[in-house]
């Protein structure tokens, strides 16, 4: 295993073909595997500069209330990346759950700063649009896809939360943006992640991974009675074994291209069961999000992430000078009476 990792003729394919025999990556190789996956320049000249600007006000805001971090080395290293990230994209700043996603590229890492950055940067550029196509709302198209896959991949399982009450606003948003982190643990949690990284060709697996995990617990899932019990299961973290893991990596690769293709149920899709064509609409605006993965530059800046409505962020930007500019008006004000 070692040699794999020292020789240079290595692809995505090996990796690939690694994982479906041993599940996961190994411990010692993973964050040489993530780099290599990920195509990272080691742009440590860019990191620097945005690191330099310091820290990110609206971004580190609320992050120790959200975060509440007994490890105050990692808590410091998140919010130092987390500044850069919003240095780097404004939107970053406005996202409540990115420090979900920040904070587990930080511990695989470790002292790896630069790596770390680099990684979520990447994560952001080619997954994370797909998850801000209409910030500050839950990706709608993202959700209508994946209920559909949902259904072409368990019809009982799908009619059942339906009789709850329960839609992919409440199972799959909640999976998403705490990263698998609260369902899952952190060996889990990295298998998964190396699958998603080593199939990044493929940036549809994300949402297909809350089918698999869905599947996978779906025994536990059709005795739920009602709403409420539901929302907490998808809040609460469970243990797959070996199996359920693999049974979630099938599901993920069968119901994929449904999550990006829903016209391909045709007529599979029951009359009382999601609507195809207001899927196929909310996924078409699917199509500003990218979908061959491109590496960052080994030199100059990264590129630009734009996968977001760009109007709604000018509209907080401009809400958050306002407020500041009432605020330094009755400070002011204040002043003045007192004097």
């Amino acid at each position: 295993m070692a040699y794999l990792f020292e020789t240079t003729t290595l692809s995505e394919h090996d990796f690939r073909s690694m994982l479906h025999l041993r599940g996961g990556l190994p411990v010692e190789h993973r964050v040489t595997a993530w780099k290599f996956l990920l195509r990272l320049p080691g742009n440590s000249k860019q990191f620097a500069q945005l690191v330099s600007r310091g820290p990110h006000p609206t971004a580190l805001a609320s992050l120790s209330i959200r975060y509440p971090l007994r490890d105050r080395k990692l808590f410091r290293k998140a919010a130092v990346l987390l500044s850069a990230l919003a240095h780097w994209s404004p939107i970053l700043a406005e996202v409540e759950f990115v420090p979900s996603w920040l904070f587990p590229f930080c511990v695989v890492f470790g002292q790896d700063d630069l790596g770390a950055f680099e990684a979520a940067v990447s994560f952001f550029l080619h997954w994370g649009s797909r998850l801000l196509v209409t910030f500050p709302q839950p990706p709608v198209p993202v959700l209508a896809g994946m209920e559909l896959a949902l259904q072409r991949a368990d019809r009982e399982l799908a009619a059942h939360l339906k009789s709850l009450s329960v839609g992919a606003l409440s199972y799959g948003w909640p999976l998403l943006r705490s990263a698998f982190s609260e369902v899952l643990a952190r060996e889990e949690w990295l298998c998964l992640i190396d699958r998603i990284l080593a199939n990044a060709h493929q940036p549809e697996l994300l949402e297909a991974a809350v089918v698999g995990f869905m599947v996978s617990f779906r025994k536990q899932l059709l005795v739920l009675e009602s709403t409420e019990e539901a929302e907490a299961f998808f809040r609460r973290r469970q243990s797959p074994s070996t199996s359920d893991l693999q049974r979630i990596f099938r599901v993920m690769e069968k119901v994929s291209s449904y999550v990006q293709q829903p016209e391909r149920l045709g007529g599979q899709v029951d009359s009382d069961g999601a609507d195809v064509g207001e899927a196929m609409a909310a996924l078409a605006l699917l199509r500003i999000a990218p979908q061959e993965f491109k590496p960052l530059p080994r030199v100059g800046p990264y590129p630009f992430f734009d996968g977001y409505p760009q109007f709604v962020i000018n509209y907080q930007a401009e809400m958050r000078q306002r407020v500041a500019a009432q605020e330094r008006d009755m400070r002011h004000k204040y002043r003045l009476a007192f004097t």
